[in-house]
């Protein structure tokens, strides 16, 4: 159909059944999760299709998932919630991840560099593209900030325009070379991805 990624499958773990995104999601198992999206990403990529996995991480809600901050310890992360990404990424050979719109503590996912650069890029040497969830209302300018987010990871920005033009305005006016830097390197991964 000439379509390069399609987002989802959703790889969260399912808390209720009454959240409006509940059918997207696998079940309420890790590593059922972990097999079931590394077989999904697999067999797409296999025909050619990218899949952004989604939503990563700790998304586990839907009202009010622009604004909310979720807690939780290292160990649950990795046994539980980063399980099906892991298992998208690493066993799948995925070349897409879409984050999410929450908090993870008190940093948007989206600027969240440890999940992005120290967990992703580092200990998986995922090499495909991060795109952010498509961000939508009136607190979508305070809430994300595009060179944050480039500068943490994210690579590409879903439904939105606007960023390229904020990026280049942010360069002219800060002479910013990290952010040339950073913008040279999300490109790279797209391209990759794309390959």
């Amino acid at each position: 159909c000439g379509v390069a990624s399609v987002n989802g499958p959703g790889a969260n773990i399912i808390r209720t059944p009454y959240t409006s995104r509940a059918s997207e999601f696998m079940s309420e198992d890790a590593m059922l999760n972990y097999n079931c999206a590394a077989n999904i990403v697999d067999a797409a990529r296999s025909k050619g299709l990218i899949m952004n996995i989604k939503n990563a991480l700790l998304n586990n809600q839907e009202d009010g998932r622009q604004r909310i901050e979720t807690y939780c310890n290292e160990q649950a992360i990795r046994e539980i919630y980063l399980r099906p990404f892991e298992g998208a990424l690493t066993k799948g050979k995925g070349m897409g991840i879409m984050t999410s719109y929450n908090r993870i503590g008190a940093t948007y996912a989206a600027t969240h560099s440890n999940l992005m650069n120290g967990v992703m890029r580092g200990e998986w040497k995922y090499r495909g593209f991060i795109i952010d969830d498509a961000l939508t209302g009136s607190n979508t300018d305070t809430y994300s900030n595009g060179p944050a987010m480039i500068h943490a990871g994210t690579d590409l920005f879903c439904l939105d325009g606007r960023r390229g033009g904020d990026l280049a305005s942010y360069v002219r006016s800060n002479d910013d070379l990290q952010i040339l830097k950073d913008m040279q390197r999300a490109n790279k991964y797209v391209m990759y991805a794309l390959n």
